[in-house]
């Protein structure tokens, strides 16, 4: 099993840049004159240095001990994401002078199963990146159809990428509770033979945090698939989706870290936060300071993690 899925990591959703500048002025206070440049319309205010927003990046990825960072490379419609001023390829340069593992993600999309193995296979060779982690999740609505997978197009999408990474270097994030999601559980047990570890999305909204994650990482065990689990857990808030605001989610965050505990964490061999930011509003965002500094004080990379398979 690759290291990309041991541990703790972070996600980071769409391009770079738009996420790396949420992280401006991480621990410092804005002089005057950024805070007038903050007040221009985005068509006049100054693009923001990719290697000055990439050292900020890394700076809270080490203060919350983040082993591993999942970058989106392709969306569900495949297409590739804009990364503004080669800042992908930079941010995969400093992540791994910092001992941080670059890892590609990509939604796979039914009807794009032939193309989405040839975008991976040719992002991943541009990034030089060796792991991938394949999101994959049957009925989930794109453009107001189903994502359903023919099982012959998704094991085949699975062997071409196994093809290429091998399997100790290949994942697959899905859906949280198997019990919910029979569709799924079917497509995932295809994928078995292929890959080396599962990445349960587990979103509490209003539920729990950390009871909500037993149950949905015991739903993979009572469906008979033993395959390593890295527990995806939700550290944004979006009222649109129906998530409570962002206090709340705050304090979720807190919960979970205070709540899960060292027995809970030898059930799964890494955790990862979906997601690490944005242009962070009262309405929607994500990784907040608050919650940077819950991770940070629960130093979740010295947890007890289950051992990966020889």
């Amino acid at each position: 099993m690759h290291k990309g899925f041991i541990g703790h990591g972070v996600f980071v959703e769409g391009n770079p840049i738009g996420t790396l500048s949420r992280y401006q002025g991480y621990k410092t206070s804005p002089s005057m004159l950024e805070r007038l440049m903050s007040m221009l319309p985005d068509a006049l205010r100054p693009s923001p240095d990719p290697v000055a927003l990439i050292g900020k990046f890394v700076e809270a990825m080490n203060d919350m001990a983040v082993k591993s960072v999942w970058l989106q490379l392709f969306n569900r419609h495949g297409e590739i994401d804009r990364d503004g001023k080669g800042a992908t390829a930079q941010l995969v340069g400093a992540l791994k002078s910092a001992s941080i593992v670059p890892v590609g993600w990509g939604y796979c999309y039914n009807k794009n199963a032939t193309t989405d193995l040839a975008l991976t296979v040719m992002l991943a060779q541009k990034y030089a990146l060796d792991v991938f982690v394949a999101d994959v999740e049957p009925g989930n609505p794109v453009d107001g159809t189903p994502d359903n997978w023919d099982t012959g197009d998704f094991e085949n999408l699975m062997k071409g990428l196994s093809a290429h990474f091998g399997k100790s270097n290949l994942a697959v994030s899905t859906f949280a509770n198997m019990a919910r999601h029979p569709d799924a559980l079917s497509v995932m047990r295809v994928a078995e033979p292929y890959v080396c570890m599962y990445a349960p999305q587990i979103y509490w909204f209003d539920n729990d945090p950390a009871a909500y994650a037993r149950t949905s990482l015991d739903s993979w065990r009572a469906a008979g698939i033993a395959t390593p689990l890295v527990a995806t857990t939700q550290s944004y808030w979006d009222l649109s989706e129906g998530t409570p605001p962002q206090a709340v989610m705050e304090a979720k965050v807190s919960k979970f870290v205070g709540d899960f505990a060292n027995s809970d964490y030898a059930t799964i061999v890494g955790l990862n936060w979906y997601h690490a930011g944005g242009v962070n509003s009262s309405s929607s965002g994500a990784m907040s300071d608050s919650m940077i500094q819950s991770i940070a004080a629960a130093h979740l990379n010295a947890k007890p993690f289950a051992a990966p398979p020889p």
